[in-house]
Order: C-alpha cells, then structure tokens, then sequence
C-alpha cells in the first residue's frame, strides 16, 4: 500500500499545535460561557490570564442649563488600566472581574495645556480643578450565571466586520459627603453614562488569547457638575463626549497622560490594582471627600 506523505505545512501546523494547545475556536455569543469570553476580551483586551491592558481618551466638555447657550469648557484626556482575574463559581461558572485604576486630566479648550485653576463663568469664582485619580475602579463579577438565576446574554450586534456593543449606565444615589460638603456636592448624584465599543468581528469571535488589536470605543456622560466646580445643585449639567482606543503600553498614550505618569503624583496609576483587590468603586464624590479631607480642608457648605 501507498505510504501517506505529510506536506510540510502541515507537518508545521502540527507541530505548533502540539506547542501551544489547542487550536484557537470560533465563539458563539448566543451561548452564554462563550458571550463572557467575548466580554472578558472586550473588557480587558485579552484572554491572557495576568494580562494587562491600556486605554485611552479624549474628547469635550460642555455645559447645559435650560434657555440658556451651550458652553464648550473644557477639553479631557484619560487613561485607564486594568486586569480581569478569572472568578469561579460552582453554580454560576467561571466568569471574570476588572480591577482597575484610572485618571482624566482637564486641558484649556483646544490645546493639551493641564488646567490647574478655572475661572468659573457661572459664579465668578476662580477655583482649583481636581484631576480625576480614581483608585480603584473596581467591577463586580461576570458570570455565565447572573445573580438572578439567568443566564448571561451579550448585549452587542454583529454589524459587518465590526461588533458593536452599547452599555448605558442609568446612576442616582445619595453622596455619601453631601452633608460634609453641600454646596461643593449637593445632596444626590445623577448621571447617564453611555460606552459603545467597535471591534473586529474576526479579532473577537475567537477563544485566542492574541490581544485585541482594533478596540475603539465611545463614551458621553451626562451628569451633575464636578465637586471643584463648587456648583452643589445648581441648576444645569455636564456633558462629555468622548472618543476611545485601546493601546498596547503606557508609550503610546497621549503626551498629557505620559506626562502625569511621569511625577510622584499619579505614580500609583502606572499599574492596576492586585487581582484579590476588595475595595469598592472610587466616584469622583469619595475621590473629592478624601482629598478635602487628606489636605485637612474642611469646606463645609463653600
């Protein structure tokens, strides 16, 4: 009988499967273990257990008060970093969470210039802006079993070559500071926030831990004014509109990110927190109650 012969490709392919595993399968988002993978990529850019991943954006800031002109009065720049240890459940299955760290500087309209001070229009005071230092920015777990004993579905559309995911996030809650600082806060927060991911059909619909190459994202809040703003519950809100993308290390972020990577000040954001970080999810009204209190300010109702 004729000996089979083997080409060279595909003894090759044989081989370096036999190096790394498993070939790399298709996902199907309508299963809910596959959805969370496709999910876990998204969040993180990568199926890598340990993996870290960088993301930037930019974008403006208007005002809104009834019957009055919109005002443009800031330009953002922001970076987040993070990592997804996986979590197992024995009824919900293996899911993941984020942990993370993230920072938004305020730039003068038009220009990568950091503002330090801002002369407010609305009340003619100058005040000091606060950067965003959120730490940490942490998630609670997604799993392929929810909480409420459903299955999880991926929320997204295959659209092309693209997925395109959209997440709005509804927030309305008392401020734990309110009391300590009412006419910097106010007594509730509320905010719409709306994130919209773009990513390649063919980088995502794969169980292969190759990172996420082409991620860009959307994101636009509207919200209450910033606590620095000292406008408490003025009348009138902000809006944000942002665009995003995910970068492959700190070098490729934008110069007023890797500058304030730079000093001792925004040092600890160089990195995401450890995987088994318990805290809860810094807001920019607990950012703003421990620096008023760090500094040993005490604004009381100014």
């Amino acid at each position: 009988m004729p000996t089979k012969r083997v080409s060279f490709l595909a003894a090759t392919a044989l081989l370096m499967l036999s190096l790394t595993g498993a070939a790399a399968r298709d996902l199907d988002l309508s299963k809910p273990e596959d959805g969370i993978l496709a999910s876990n990529k998204i969040a993180c850019g990568s199926l890598k257990e340990g993996f870290i991943g960088h993301a930037t954006w930019r974008g403006r800031v208007y005002s809104r008060v009834t019957w009055e002109q919109d005002r443009y009065l800031f330009d953002v720049v922001g970076y987040n970093v993070r990592r997804c240890p996986k979590v197992t459940d024995p009824k919900r299955g293996t899911g993941y969470r984020v942990v993370s760290r993230e920072i938004m500087l305020y730039l003068k309209p038009g220009t990568d210039e950091v503002l330090k001070t801002w002369d407010n229009p609305f009340t003619g005071e100058t005040v000091e802006v606060m950067p965003v230092k959120n730490d940490p920015v942490n998630l609670p777990p997604v799993m392929p079993i929810g909480r409420d004993g459903k299955p999880y579905r991926f929320s997204g559309e295959i659209i092309g070559d693209l997925v395109v995911r959209n997440l709005p996030a509804s927030l309305y809650y008392p401020i734990p500071i309110g009391s300590k600082y009412p006419a910097a806060v106010g007594g509730y927060a509320q905010a719409m926030e709306i994130y919209t991911h773009f990513i390649p059909k063919d980088q995502l619909l794969t169980d292969s831990e190759e990172p996420l190459e082409g991620l860009h994202l959307a994101w636009h809040r509207f919200g209450k004014w910033m606590p620095w703003m000292k406008m408490g519950d003025r009348p009138g809100f902000l809006i944000f509109t942002t665009y995003g993308w995910r970068v492959g290390s700190p070098d490729e972020l934008p110069a007023p990110i890797k500058n304030a990577l730079a000093t001792d000040e925004f040092a600890l954001f160089r990195a995401p927190p450890p995987p088994d970080d318990p805290r809860p999810m810094m807001d920019e009204y607990t950012q703003y109650g421990a620096e008023m209190d760090a500094a040993g300010r005490s604004m009381g109702g100014k």
